[in-house]
């Protein structure tokens, strides 16, 4: 998660900045041994995300509580804090009535679907992929989900790579309905879900790494997933539109958004090379 959250901080901070940020620059294409990791760094929670399950690959996210960026404003620390123990409060009482409520192995579901794209885990590998879902509350208790990979590969340089290939599912739940539990019938269709979901996390990081995910256009765009309550513009390069679809590569990360809860506000001028 602090990877997901450092990514996010960026595009905020980016979103704020007069000249256009560097986008995730493609991965070396020449490392091809992996350790897959259980436990990502989503374990760290906050106010504003906790894990829900005991794997920690579920993590939850919710920022509504709170009286809005107004109350910061107006009253200083005092109010950032009371903002802060509002949205916490709500969060614990999300964290209690879903934990246990996504009964899918997450991590062995990743592992049989990178063994079917011949993706293996060696052991020994310095180059580490984190797999996990992520769960964020939209408006209205409506609980969206993608399928997330952190990647950090070991290099021949001094700095090793890193970024994030997420796909966010084009399915939403009601709150209500996790909390009260999914029937046989509702697991096997997440199930399904999830398991396309990481197939093409993979193939997305697999085209990247050969460079075959050529940018196009430079925009600003919202996402409901990526800043839940408070739509914030932010920029990427549009990788591929297909009805229903969006590819984006972003500060850190290429994502893959159904239109539902997406949109581009901007169209950019495209950078130079």
């Amino acid at each position: 998660m602090r990877l997901l959250i450092i990514s996010l901080t960026s595009l905020l901070i980016a979103a704020g900045c007069a000249s256009a940020p560097s986008m995730l620059t493609p991965p070396p294409a020449q490392v091809n041994e992996f350790k897959f990791y259980q436990y990502p760094a989503s374990v760290a929670e906050s106010h504003v995300s906790v894990n829900l399950n005991d794997e920690k690959t579920i993590t939850y996210i919710q920022n509504f509580g709170g009286g809005g960026v107004g109350v910061g404003l107006l009253l200083g620390p005092v109010g950032v804090l009371a903002n802060v123990k509002m949205i916490e409060a709500n969060t614990e009482e999300d964290k209690e009535m879903l934990y246990g409520k996504l009964p899918i192995d997450i991590y062995q579901t990743f592992t049989e679907v990178s063994a079917a794209a011949n993706f293996n885990e060696q052991a020994q590998a310095q180059s580490k992929i984190s797999p996990y879902l992520l769960v964020v509350r939209d408006e209205d208790e409506i609980l969206r989900m993608a399928t997330v990979m952190t990647v950090e590969l070991a290099t021949e340089g001094d700095k090793p790579w890193s970024g994030m290939y997420l796909y966010e599912l084009d399915r939403t739940y009601a709150k209500a309905d996790i909390a009260a539990g999914l029937d046989a019938l509702q697991q096997a269709e997440m199930q399904a879900l999830i398991e396309e979901g990481f197939s093409q996390a993979l193939k997305l990081y697999d085209a990247d790494r050969q460079n075959l995910m050529v940018s196009g256009s430079l925009v600003e765009f919202e996402s409901n997933l990526i800043t839940p309550r408070i739509a914030i513009a932010q920029r990427g390069e549009i990788i591929q539109e297909q009805a229903g679809r969006t590819l984006l590569r972003g500060v850190n990360a290429i994502y893959s958004f159904p239109d539902d809860g997406f949109k581009i506000t901007r169209y950019l001028k495209k950078k130079k090379a």
